[in-house]
């Protein structure tokens, strides 16, 4: 969940039926809308964390997993913008690194 004014952000999470999901919804003045994915996606997970950059329509993605008869650890970084999903695993990486330096 990532939030910005009074809008929320959902991507994935689980389904009633324990379905792991990749769809992108938003909740702007009560009203909640399906947002298109891009033509690459973080894939179907839960349990990840979804940021809000301040000033920007752009959320961070990091991490979470799914269970497909055994457990999957995601520790992917993803660049999600309101009306497409781009990866920039390696490069938003190696800023992170260059930040902690």
């Amino acid at each position: 969940v990532g939030s910005s004014g009074g809008d929320v952000v959902l991507y994935g999470g689980v389904s009633d039926s324990n379905e792991y999901l990749s769809d992108l919804w938003q909740l702007s003045n009560g009203v909640w809308q399906s947002l298109p994915n891009g033509e690459v996606t973080p894939g179907p997970r839960g349990g990840h964390s979804l940021v809000w950059i301040p000033g920007t329509s752009k959320l961070v993605l990091f991490g979470g997993a799914r269970y497909k008869g055994r457990w999957e650890l995601f520790d992917d970084l993803w660049v999600v913008h309101l009306k497409k999903v781009y990866a920039y695993e390696e490069d938003l990486k190696e800023y992170i690194k260059q930040l902690r330096a």
